[in-house]
């Protein structure tokens, strides 16, 4: 039972401290990581403001890298056609450089090198990732020299990358991988404007330079980039370019998951707490049944301190075993756990490897468990009146073994308890929140006609056909185009002049373009006016529908409907055709931002568009179909990011689902219960055996069966009312600390500290229950005579 009890504790705590050392942790798997720097500029949101122009003159004029790179397009999806088989793939475009200011080989062929990337159209070769070599070539060698067709241009596979790199951007694994400037060949409607695709600059520090020096020295170019490119004076004395260390990799992943990751850490950390109190116990009552062995080793002349030892060792096998089964266990349950679906941007591993690191943990942590659980029982066992233990009875202090601990288990499992219904309520509370739009029985995908060379008048005639199409499908209701994706960001910003106020030039706003079925089509209710029809579309947007927030924001208490204002100086007003309800597009945690909607063939951004589908069924069921109707407009037209709406919204909750999903898992699927219960089982089990005599001599006064039973089971709400006493003040503590991972409910949630105190409760109830029965069927003839 110790055994199995730590082994829950410690898996526990290695499969979680695995996850966190991957994400949050973890150095890239390349070569000395310390020495890689991003440029960065703090004034820009973005990470990627340099373009190829900027990177080459970073290039040329640098003295503080040994190497400079650049690589962007992270979360481009590109159709990638092998032997005739097309598939959506992650593409990324690096400089030539990559791979040797990285630091890292190919385990098969070769990496880019300069030589392929450079201009004025770099060499049409590739690299690809393990995982896509082994899913794709089952790790055939035979890979090299290969052709792959990426959006219908050909590039020669000329390397495979070890298994441990995912790249720089920890969560986008890229599947392959070319030289920037071969972009022409893939997309040659980009070939004009490469030099200005914004790029993450990247730098390996030379030898000897510090990460001040380097500062200073690639400062003065960048001031130099911003006076040749015309700058205002005022703008080059408030930019700045920031050396950021990037041992880690982009730091995305580590920013929206380090919050829930280091709250479950805590979570697991109770819960081997938990395990350790619950090993002690039972360890005390081991023990205490050597009351007599030990009583006779100290008689005839062993040291107290040899003792000791002998116990903390009998104590640290027991932790070592329970270590073992806990490697065991996470790497079973590791292969239960697949990623953590974040969208189409990131993918969180859960599957996260079991490497030394994390075997060092976990050894670490099973010595440190030994010497905790085994230290109080080892000084209580050595403290004996020998003269009464050689008698074979127990001592005074024996009968109150282990009650400090039972106080301690509820307490842990009150925090557990606690912490799973906090955020099981909050995903609740998310996932039933008025999003503004319907999320069942609408199915999505993307499709980008600029990856097969649409441009103007044939990408918006492609995109009335890909809608004429799905339209035609047997069970869609109706259908709709717009630029950007509900719940998944890419709204485009918009600072507006409303006629009759002065021009906002502090408060941006979004706009997205949509087709005329797209409010029908997501169920976004028209609350003044209406919204598009065909006879909106032109060659400029002139017609609008507003949500409430941009109505609330510039009409309070007027009629939107009629108004007019301005996007730009250039084009004539727009007017305002309808309102509509607000609807939470981009994240179901906050309120809907200002945004306005114009038809989508009055001058969209000509990019990647998403196509919702209303269906009479299941969306699902709809997919071959469609993707049949599409193929028959453009065969070589793909189809990625395809799910349904519902399961966008329970990707947009990536956060909470881990946090409330793993912290529910420890709280309440039998793990903090069962050790509680476990726990409190045996040690009311061992005070009522320890009480035997006790109990004969009340009997034998007249004491009934049930009043026994009362007597029992009043001690265990005794200790379960002590252990909520000091569990609940943690816990506010705690809650009020993790806040901010809340949605909807507060860390002094009365309901779900009730509910979990309710649970412990009947849990000691349960657990005292058999015992006390059993004390109160005893024989009073040999309760009495009982030597305790």
């Amino acid at each position: 039972m110790a055994v199995l009890t730590l082994a829950l504790g410690t898996g526990a705590n290695t499969a979680i401290f695995g996850l966190v050392n991957s994400v949050l942790l973890k150095s890239l798997p390349v070569r000395e990581p310390e020495r890689l720097f991003f440029l960065q500029d703090p004034t820009r949101e973005k990470s990627d403001v340099f373009g190829r122009a900027d990177f080459e003159q970073i290039r040329a004029r640098n003295q503080v890298f040994s190497g400079v790179c650049t690589f962007t397009g992270g979360d481009q999806m590109w159709n990638a056609s092998i032997d005739g088989q097309s598939e959506p793939v992650r593409a990324l475009l690096v400089s030539g450089e990559y791979y040797d200011v990285a630091g890292v080989g190919a385990i098969l062929g070769r990496t880019l090198s300069p030589s392929d990337d450079l201009p004025p159209a770099g060499s049409a070769v590739a690299t690809i990732g393990y995982g896509f070599w082994e899913k794709r070539f089952a790790r055939a060698p035979g890979v090299l020299g290969k052709s792959v067709r990426l959006n219908g241009g050909s590039f020669t596979i000329v390397g495979v990358m070890p298994p441990e790199f995912f790249g720089i951007w920890p969560g986008r694994t890229p599947d392959i991988t070319i030289p920037h400037q071969a972009i022409g060949v893939a997309m040659p409607q980009r070939t004009a404007n490469r030099n200005r695709l914004g790029t993450v600059v990247m730098g390996r520090l030379r030898p000897g330079i510090t990460q001040a020096a380097a500062q200073a020295g690639m400062q003065t170019i960048y001031r130099q980039l911003l006076e040749e490119a015309g700058a205002k004076p005022r703008e080059i004395s408030e930019r700045k370019l920031a050396l950021v260390p990037a041992a880690h990799g982009v730091a995305e992943l580590r920013l929206q998951f380090s919050k829930p990751l280091l709250a479950l850490m805590v979570l697991v950390g109770l819960l081997l707490a938990l395990a350790c109190a619950n090993v002690a116990n039972l360890v005390m009552a081991r023990n205490s049944a050597r009351t007599r062995e030990i009583a006779v080793r100290l008689a005839v002349g062993a040291g107290r301190g040899q003792l000791i030892r002998q116990l903390l060792i009998e104590s640290l096998m027991l932790s070592t075993l329970g270590g073992i089964g806990g490697v065991l266990l996470a790497v079973w349950t590791r292969d239960l756990m697949p990623a953590v679906s974040l969208g189409s941007r990131l993918q969180l591993p859960m599957q996260a490897p079991i490497d030394f690191s994390v075997l060092a943990f976990t050894m670490a942590l099973a010595i440190v468990t030994g010497l905790v659980f085994g230290l109080a029982p080892a000084l209580r066992a050595t403290r004996l009146d020998l003269t009464h233990a050689l008698k074979g009875k127990g001592t005074a202090a024996g009968r109150s073994v282990g009650k400090p601990l039972m106080v301690a288990q509820v307490a842990l499992s009150m925090l557990l308890l606690i912490g799973a219904g906090l955020f099981a309520r909050s995903l609740r509370n998310l996932a039933s929140v008025d999003a503004g739009f319907r999320r069942d029985g609408v199915l999505m995908f993307r499709i980008d006609p600029t990856l097969r060379g649409y441009r103007d008048a044939r990408y918006y005639a492609l995109l009335q056909g890909v809608l004429d199409a799905v339209a035609s499908v047997p069970g869609v209701r109706s259908a709709s185009l717009s630029d950007a994706t509900l719940l998944g960001g890419g709204h485009a910003g918009a600072y507006i002049q409303v006629e009759g106020q002065p021009r906002d030039e502090d408060r941006e706003l979004l706009v997205n373009w949509v087709s005329p079925a797209f409010f029908e089509t997501v169920g976004m209710t028209m609350v003044a006016g209406r919204g598009f029809t065909a006879a909106d579309q032109g060659a400029a947007p002139h017609v609008a529908v507003i949500n409430q927030a941009m109505a609330r924001r510039y009409f309070a208490g007027q009629q939107p409907v009629g108004r007019r204002f301005r996007w730009s100086d250039d084009q004539p007003p727009i007017e305002i055709v309808g309102v509509t309800r607000d609807a939470k597009y981009d994240d179901l945690r906050s309120d809907a931002a200002p945004t306005f909607f114009v038809p989508l063939f009055a001058g969209a951004w000509q990019r990647a568009k998403t196509v919702e589908v209303l269906a009479a069924g299941d969306p699902a069921a709809l997919t071959s179909a469609i993707r049949r109707q599409v193929a028959q407009v453009d065969p070589d037209l793909m189809l990625f990011d395809v799910r349904t709406l519902a399961g966008q919204a329970r990707e947009s909750m990536a956060e909470e689902r881990l946090t409330a999903g793993l912290s529910t898992l420890l709280g309440v699927l039998a793990l903090a219960l069962a050790l509680a219960c476990v726990g409190l089982y045996g040690v009311m089990a061992f005070h009522t055996v320890r009480r035997t005599s006790e109990i004969g001599v009340r009997m034998a006064l007249g004491a009934r069966p049930a009043d026994v039973i009362r007597m029992v089971l009043r001690e265990a709400v005794g200790v379960v009312g002590l252990g909520v006493a000091i569990a609940v003040p943690i816990a506010l503590v705690l809650g009020r600390l993790a806040a901010s991972l809340l949605y909807g409910v507060s860390a002094w949630d009365f309901r779900t500290i009730a509910m979990a105190a309710a649970v412990m409760f009947l849990s000691a109830m349960g657990a005292a229950w058999l015992p006390a029965r059993r004390a109160a069927h005893v024989d009073p003839l040999v309760a009495l005579g009982y030597d305790g």
